[in-house]
C-alpha cells in the first residue's frame, strides 16, 4: 500500500499471450492479422484464455486488443 492509500494494480498482460513464467507468447496482433487466418488467431486467444483461467485470474487480462463490451 502506498502512502496515499492506493493499492497496487495486479494484472497479467495479455497482448501477445500470458506474460508469466508458464505463459505462451504469440506474435503481435499486427503480425497475426497479416496471416489472414482468423481461426489461427482464435486458437491463440483460446490458449491465452485457458491459461489465465487456470491461474485463477481470468479477469486480470489487460490487452490493447480486448473488447471491453464483451
Amino acid at each position: 500500500m502506498s502512502p496515499f492509500g492506493i493499492g497496487a494494480l495486479v494484472h497479467n498482460e495479455g497482448i501477445n499471450g500470458s506474460l508469466d513464467a508458464c505463459g505462451s507468447q504469440f506474435p503481435t496482433s499486427w503480425a497475426q492479422a497479416a496471416t489472414w487466418q482468423p481461426e489461427l488467431i482464435r486458437r491463440a486467444q483460446d490458449v491465452t484464455g485457458t491459461h489465465l483461467y487456470s491461474t485463477g485470474r481470468p479477469d486480470r487480462r489487460l490487452s490493447a486488443d480486448a473488447e471491453p463490451a464483451r
